[in-house]
């Protein structure tokens, strides 16, 4: 794992985690409106860049992850994603409008990779069962594509939640490398925000496991969380909570952080170039616990560290 020096001030944190730029695809749906609010809160507080983006339909293109709302061509999309800006207060903070036609995936790619984005903030309604399994989900693809961080914000989300103020964080993994090194994020947004961290582990046991066996796990695994977090190097304001526990891991997810009151999930994610056959297995948990949560959930590819 990628190690930092130990870090005090805001400033310090904002030189490993800085939120200079911040792109928010759009589809002028009811699921981009809290994403939008959370991108303007979050804007205000980094004193960041917006880049909103809205794709128009081409026969070769569509969106299957949020209601979209089509727009017959780019003049007619330039004037709704401006109306939608006004709309949201997203006017008041610097900002640039990007309307074309193609894929949405495309766009944003170019676009964080051209500017050198920071982070990604997008809106989901959250397509499951055989349609996800049939069509995938533009908000998948875009969080395991994206060369950077991108914060999901689910349909479970209410506006309360997406102010930008972060309290307490839950930070899940596997101990899979690409989901250990998103650690440090989790660790300096609680060191910007003065809040209290909590790192889960969930074991993925039979239910006929032996109790005495679930009990050296978990113990072993409290552990390895423990020297997970001392390896970081990172002081936060709080001492950390650590919670271990076994079932299916975007479940038990979903309920800690509803349970601990988290306002932010922090998770590593599979890229996409194998992340595509991991997304649909039981261990691919990220987009689940994306589109079910209370509050909005920071995906992390391991190349951004």
């Amino acid at each position: 794992m990628t190690t930092t020096s130990t870090l005090g001030s805001t400033e310090e944190v904002r030189r490993h985690f800085p939120v200079r730029s911040i792109l928010l695809p759009t589809d002028l749906s009811t699921a981009s409106e809290n994403a939008a609010l959370l991108a303007g809160a979050i804007a205000e507080r980094y004193q960041s860049k917006l880049y909103i983006v809205h794709t128009v339909w081409n026969k070769d293109s569509y969106w299957v992850d949020t209601n979209f709302q089509l727009a017959s061509d780019a003049e007619r999309g330039r004037e709704e994603t401006q109306q939608f800006v006004a709309e949201k207060h997203l006017d008041r903070i610097p900002h640039e409008v990007v309307v074309e036609a193609g894929s949405i995936l495309e766009t944003a790619t170019r676009l964080v990779n051209d500017n050198g984005i920071d982070l990604a903030i997008l809106g989901t309604a959250g397509l499951q069962g055989a349609k996800k399994l049939f069509f995938g989900s533009n908000a998948e693809q875009i969080f395991r594509t994206l060369k950077c961080p991108v914060l999901t914000v689910g349909p479970h989300v209410s506006p309360e939640k997406c102010t930008g103020k972060f309290q307490h964080i839950l930070f899940s993994t596997d101990f899979d490398y690409e989901t250990v090194d998103a650690l440090p994020y989790a660790a300096e947004i609680a060191c910007e925000h003065d809040a209290h961290l909590t790192l889960l582990h969930v074991i993925d046991a039979p239910h006929h496991t032996h109790r005495e066996k679930i009990y050296a796990q978990e113990e072993f695994r409290r552990a390895q969380l423990l020297q997970m977090f001392v390896k970081c190097e990172i002081t936060v304001p709080h001492k950390p909570s650590i919670i271990v526990e076994t079932g299916d891991a975007a479940e038990e997810i979903v309920k800690i952080a509803i349970g601990i009151g988290a306002d932010l999930i922090v998770m590593g994610v599979h890229p996409a170039e194998h992340g595509a056959a991991r997304s649909h297995a039981l261990r691919g948990h990220a987009y689940p616990v994306s589109v079910n949560a209370h509050c909005p959930v920071l995906t992390i590819r391991p190349q951004e560290l």
